[in-house]
C-alpha cells in the first residue's frame, strides 16, 4: 500500500473541514434567532406577595366544589386581584406565571383566565348585580375598608362566623347566601340566563331559547349535582353553627342571655340535633 504524500494529506484535511464547515453552516441556518423580547409571562403584583396569593387562590379553586358560597369567596378573591392588584391585561399572564393550572393560551400564544376560573368569575358578578352591588368596582370600594383586617380577605366575610363579619359587609353577606346556599352552579345560572334584561327582578318563563329537553341521564346527572352540592352547603353549615357554638360557650357569649327564651330553643335544638346524631352512629 502506498503511502499518502504530505499534500495528499493537506489536501484531505481540507476537504474535511470545509465540509465540517458546510454541514454547521447548514445546521446553524435553521435556528431562528429571535430579538430580546419581555416576556409576556412576567407579571408581578403590586404587593409582592405573588407566591402567597398563588397559593390562596389555588386553595379557593380547590374548594370552590365545596358549595356556592365558596365559588363567589374564589370569585371575589380573583376579581379583587385583577383589579387592584395588576396593571391591565396583566391577569392572564400572572395565572401563567404563578397560577399556571388556571390558565390558558389562546391560538395568537396570549394567556387568560382558563374557562372554569372565568366562568366562576362572571357568575361571581351576576350574583353582585343580583345582590344590588351593579360593578366590581363598587364591591371593592366596600372592602377596601377592610384592607388591613387579617381576618377579612377579599371574599372571605361569606366564610367566617356571622360574629366575625363586619356590621357594614352583613346585609351583603345575607343577600349573597340567601340567592346561592342550597344551589348548584348549573340551577344559579340558569336563573340568571332566564332573567329578563330589561328588568332583572322578572324571570322568563319556560325554556331558554335554543335550549332542547335533557336526557334521561342528564337529568339523573344534574339531580346527583344538585344533591352533592345541598350535602356540601349543608356541611359549610354544620361547621359554621359549630365554630360559633365553640366561640359563644362562655359567660361573654351564650352567659349573656341565660334565662331568655332563644336559649332554651337553642338548647332544644341541639338536644335535637344531639339525639338523632346519636340514633344514626354518631355521626360517622
Amino acid at each position: 500500500m502506498k503511502k499518502l504524500s504530505a499534500i495528499s494529506l493537506a489536501h484531505i484535511k481540507a476537504a474535511q473541514k470545509a465540509r465540517w464547515a458546510k454541514i454547521k453552516a447548514k445546521n446553524t441556518a435553521k435556528l431562528e434567532v429571535l430579538p430580546p423580547v419581555k416576556s409576556a409571562f412576567n407579571a408581578l403584583l403590586k404587593t409582592g406577595n405573588d407566591a402567597a396569593t398563588a397559593k390562596q387562590l389555588n386553595k379557593l379553586f380547590a374548594e370552590a366544589q365545596n358549595g356556592m358560597r365558596r365559588v363567589v369567596s374564589l370569585g371575589l378573591f380573583a376579581w379583587e386581584v385583577k383589579e387592584t392588584q395588576l396593571k391591565h391585561g396583566e391577569f392572564g399572564a400572572w395565572l401563567a406565571q404563578h397560577c399556571p393550572k388556571l390558565a390558558t393560551v389562546t391560538d395568537d400564544g396570549r394567556p387568560r383566565p382558563s374557562r372554569a376560573l372565568q366562568g366562576y368569575m362572571e357568575l361571581t358578578k351576576s350574583v353582585l348585580e343580583s345582590c344590588g352591588v351593579p360593578t366590581i368596582e363598587k364591591y371593592l370600594e366596600t372592602v377596601a375598608k377592610f384592607a388591613n383586617d387579617a381576618n377579612l380577605k377579599p371574599g372571605q366575610f361569606l366564610l367566617l362566623p356571622e360574629k366575625k363579619v363586619p356590621e357594614t359587609l352583613t346585609e351583603m353577606r345575607e343577600k349573597i347566601c340567601s340567592l346561592v346556599d342550597g344551589k348548584t352552579q348549573r340551577s344559579l345560572f340558569m336563573e340568571f340566563k332566564q332573567c329578563d334584561e330589561d328588568d332583572p327582578t322578572k324571570r322568563k318563563l319556560g325554556r331558554i331559547k335554543g335550549q332542547g329537553g335533557a336526557t334521561a341521564e342528564q337529568r339523573a346527572t344534574a339531580q346527583q349535582l344538585e344533591a352533592e352540592e345541598r350535602i356540601n352547603e349543608r356541611k359549610l353549615k354544620a361547621e359554621e353553627i359549630a365554630n360559633w357554638l365553640i366561640e359563644m360557650s362562655d359567660d361573654k357569649g351564650l352567659g349573656e342571655i341565660f334565662g331568655t327564651p332563644e336559649l332554651a330553643a337553642l338548647d332544644k335544638a341541639m338536644e335535637t340535633a344531639r339525639g338523632y346524631i346519636k340514633h344514626n352512629g354518631g355521626g360517622k
